[in-house]
């Protein structure tokens, strides 16, 4: 029963205990910096770009587990526009310093709402509905996954999934289409 107690006042007393020193969000509906994150101090996947008709986009970096690491995103997360033709070939370059790529997937969900601001300059999106995401056929070929962008008009967010020996990353962008 004692090792019991003393096990517990040990828990609370490596945890802080105290709530105070905990920051409060002015607003509670926004994020909190906390002046840590993930990039701070895990290890994070190597940046993207997804390219279409002569015009260049970063990507965002979404949920991922990277070699000792697994962070979760509340939603897709984006970091650019780029603007296509319905049809059009979207690259995404495969980071080199990734390894290599095991498994590809592309999915399109209609962009509703309003993204939240992160402190990276990222904007994460809330999840599509079910049933709402469309699967992009995608191809991997020499350094790079491409898809069609086989969609209606409109304001998409895709997800581009991929697999290395390192991890997997799940990248977005915002993609509209004309």
């Amino acid at each position: 029963m004692t090792f019991a107690v003393l096990l517990v006042v040990l828990l609370i007393a490596a945890c802080g205990g105290d709530s105070e020193d905990a920051p409060s969000p002015a607003d509670p509906g926004q994020p909190v910096s906390t002046g840590g994150g993930p990039s701070d101090s895990l290890p994070r996947p190597p940046g993207t770009a997804a390219s279409a008709g002569g015009r260049s986009v970063e990507m965002g970096v979404g949920s991922y587990c990277w070699r000792t690491a697994c962070v979760d995103m509340i939603g897709p997360v984006t970091k650019g526009t780029l603007t296509v033709s319905a049809g059009a070939r979207v690259r995404v370059a495969v980071p080199a310093a990734a390894g290599d790529l095991d498994e590809a997937q592309v999915s399109a969900s209609p962009a509703t709402g309003q993204p939240m601001k992160l402190d990276s300059g990222e904007e994460a999106w809330g999840f599509a509905a079910v049933g709402a995401s469309t699967d992009l056929r995608a191809k991997v070929d020499a350094g790079e996954v491409s898809f069609t962008a086989d969609l209606a008009p409109g304001l998409y967010i895709v997800s581009v999934f991929l697999v290395f020996d390192a991890g997997d990353v799940s990248y977005g962008l915002v993609l509209r289409v004309e």
